[in-house]
């Protein structure tokens, strides 16, 4: 190893002068200790040179300082497997501390490395005596034993470069494969040779090619060769399989299988005890209360009788949700649904699956059904099957589909279920859909009504567009109503609405100041961007009234939102579904707020209260905020 490597330097008298690989083999017969391999050519893709360079010093003293601790796990009679966890054990113990945490690839390759026969070379003082002649002073080979007596067992390993030898080829045991590190040939009475398994063609005067030798990596074929022909070509390295890493079975400790604690196993087996407990109509729906309660309790059962680790309260949350979508709703369609981003779904059946987003193109779903029986479950829940096993239906969120029932789809039942476009939404759909319910869609039509500044704010996706399509209908015939928008999403018939449609030629500025000039007793701005918010906020202060806008949290301009009179925040809630989590005045005082499964009132005296009483709307707005 070179100094440059952060190593400890060995003496030159105690380092072999034979540099190559194979050479080093014949140093080890004539009593010289090996250095180990460098790291370059264990682990020759390693990019980072500071961490290579720590790597190498590190290898290099485990080598040096735990070569009795490897050689007694080599020794200790276990299986092969249990053989390579500890040594992997030794690696990982010895690398952390230093600052050097490996991967798993990179300890499986030092594993393999000193899983190698004859792998480590025993300090000096540890090394069996031999017969062999000083490196500087090579001696002429021993006269070969005779025939009816097999050669000693410590004179079979390979010389450094000699005149030819003439042992017998049929006695001469098979030497070790080109390895990393060298060690002296043992007795076969010793551990090793108990690990070395049988010997090839019947032999007993060596040890086999491999020190452990795994089920899926074949034994190299042992070759002879001496120091004056040129070395074999090294074979790759033995890959070591992962069931090696796997700990040995303890004969204290009952570890429980993955899968028993997996969170699909206690779905499946809350899902097998709730279902029993309810009274199932024949629609296929019980009450949610009534649901959660056998949910509840069948899980709690699961988890005592399996003695399954207590779940944090939000991963136990998602589990009841779940399995309450599964007993009362539509399940997998109800998990599809949930992402916004998905425009239609399309079942051909229990296992073809696919979904369409709003990029385009159909593309697999990550989940399907168990079978045929499981979605003709929560099938029959969306639509009763009618004579002609063809039905039609619609969501509360104004999403329309077809289910054709078997027998007419051998293979299904069929569904196809596509989300109504943001434009047709109206308050009635948004109540329905749980995105607002009765009190928070009237503080919206008190505030439009009133002209009051309302800023929408929510992540693509949530629903922006729809809830402003909901106020823009709710609105009365005789007001003026300008939209602007990059999209033609807003396109009721109105014969006082005017659509403005943002393009590369006519830009978001532009339009501002033309629809401020067409005089708008509302002005609707939808998907305003950065650069565009601070225009907004110029608008308002010329004209501060009745404008409802609606962009992403992180780009509101700061003007508008402090001429804000009414924010109203879109975020998904705790049950998946998006929502308004909260409306609030200009001075950041909460109006309504979504908590703990409902709509709750805040304060009875808003900021904005008179503006809606100079507007006439005083009464509604104390009726809605009792």
């Amino acid at each position: 190893m070179a100094a440059a490597s952060g190593g400890d330097r060995p003496p030159e008298e105690d380092r072999s002068p034979l540099r190559s690989l194979r050479e080093r083999v014949g140093a080890a017969s004539n009593g010289m200790r090996a250095e180990p391999r460098p790291l370059d050519e264990i682990l020759p893709e390693r990019g980072d040179a500071v961490r290579a360079r720590d790597m190498q010093a590190t290898w290099h003293a485990f080598c040096l300082e735990r070569y009795d601790m490897v050689r007694g796990a080599l020794g200790s009679g276990r299986t092969p497997p249990e053989i390579a966890y500890q040594l992997g054990e030794l690696v990982h113990t010895y690398f952390r501390p230093r600052g050097i945490t490996l991967t798993s690839h990179e300890l499986r390759r030092l594993v393999a490395e000193l899983l190698e026969p004859s792998n480590l070379t025993p300090p000096p003082s540890a090394t069996a005596p031999t017969q062999a002649p000083p490196v500087e002073e090579p001696a002429p080979p021993a006269a070969p034993p005779p025939a009816e007596e097999p050669p000693p067992v410590a004179e079979t390993t390979p010389q450094a470069p000699t005149p030819e030898p003439q042992p017998e080829p049929e006695r001469e045991p098979p030497p070790p494969p080109p390895v990393r590190l060298v060690e002296p040939t043992t007795p076969p009475s010793t551990p090793d040779a108990r690990l070395n398994g049988a010997r090839p063609n019947g032999a007993d005067t060596g040890p086999d090619s491999g020190l452990v030798t795994f089920p899926e990596t074949p034994a190299p074929e042992a070759t002879a060769w001496s120091a004056d022909e040129p070395p074999p070509a090294e074979p790759p390295a033995s890959a070591v399989s992962d069931q090696a890493f796997e700990p040995p079975v303890s004969p204290l400790v009952a570890v429980a299988d993955r899968e028993a604690l997996g969170v699909e196993r206690l779905l499946s087996r809350t899902l097998e005890l709730a279902k029993p407990r309810l009274a199932m109509p024949s629609g296929g729906r019980v009450g949610r209360d009534e649901a959660l309660r056998a949910i509840d309790a069948a899980m709690d059962e699961v988890i005592r009788s399996e003695r399954l680790p207590a779940l944090s309260p939000d991963i136990r949350q998602h589990l009841v949700l779940v399995a309450l979508s599964e007993i009362s709703g539509l399940g997998l369609v109800d998990r599809l649904w949930s992402d916004h981003t998905v425009r239609a779904v399309f079942i051909n059946g229990p296992k073809a699956v696919f979904v369409e987003r709003e990029t385009g193109g159909l593309t697999p779903a990550s989940e399907v059904f168990r079978d045929q029986e499981h979605l003709l479950e929560l099938v029959n829940r969306l639509a009763e099957k009618p004579a002609n096993a063809v039905a039609d239906f619609q969501l509360r969120d104004g999403a329309s589909g077809t289910v054709i029932f078997p027998p007419a789809a051998p293979e299904g039942p069929i569904l196809t279920l596509r989300r109504a476009e943001p434009g047709t939404a109206t308050f009635a759909r948004l109540i329905a859909s749980e995105m607002l319910d009765q009190r928070t869609a009237s503080l919206l039509r008190v505030a439009s009504r009133a002209r009051l500044n309302i800023l929408v704010l929510g992540p693509a996706g949530a629903g922006k567009t729809a809830m402003l399509a909901a106020i823009g209908r709710d609105l009365e015939a005789s007001l003026r109503l300008i939209t602007v928008a990059r999209h033609r999403q807003f396109r009721w018939p109105a014969a006082t609405k005017v659509e403005l449609v943002v393009s590369q030629e006519t830009p978001y500025p532009v339009l501002l100041g033309a629809a401020e000039r067409l005089r708008p007793d509302i002005l609707m701005l939808d998907a305003l961007q950065r650069s565009e918010t601070e225009a907004l906020g110029i608008l308002a202060s010329r004209n501060p009234r009745g404008i409802v806008a609606a962009c992403e949290p992180g780009i509101a301009a700061a003007d508008f939102t402090r001429a804000a009179d009414l924010l109203v925040r879109i975020g998904r809630s705790r049950d998946g579904i998006y929502r308004a989590v909260s409306m609030e005045d200009a001075t950041g005082q909460t109006v309504f707020v979504h908590e703990d499964g409902r709509f709750q009132c805040r304060t009875r005296h808003p900021a904005f209260a008179e503006k809606v009483q100079a507007a006439g709307f005083a009464e509604h707005l104390g009726t809605l905020l009792r």
